[in-house]
């Protein structure tokens, strides 16, 4: 993946699971400046948070946002010179509690400059 995307929309997944975090399937572009996060699960909350993959545990509650059961979530990030520790990544994980795997939908839409 470039870090630079020439699309102004790029779709990617994460199969969220809840004894870990993970990355989506494709990076996150520096010339991103929003994200959009679609939780199709019927029953699952999905968090997120700005941080690093944890292989032995899933967000805490208290430490990340929400992407409800069957709703989307927008997150203006600005380009990546305006994100702050821009070396971290967006992490994902279902609730301790939650059930399964949920493939949450993103989409990161992109302009021309940082």
């Amino acid at each position: 993946m470039p870090d630079f995307s020439p699309d102004f929309a790029l779709n990617t997944t994460v199969d969220c699971v809840n004894n870990q975090t993970k990355n989506p399937t494709k990076s996150l572009p520096h010339n991103c400046h929003t994200i959009s996060l679609y939780n199709p699960s019927a029953t699952e909350d999905v968090l997120f948070k700005v941080g690093n993959i944890d292989a032995l545990n899933p967000i805490a509650d208290a430490d990340g946002g929400v992407v409800p059961p069957q709703s989307s979530f927008t997150i203006s990030m600005g380009t990546i010179t305006k994100r702050p520790k821009a070396r971290n990544k967006l992490v994902y994980s279902l609730r301790a509690t939650g059930a399964g795997t949920v493939t949450l939908a993103i989409t990161y839409i992109c302009g021309n400059r940082l």
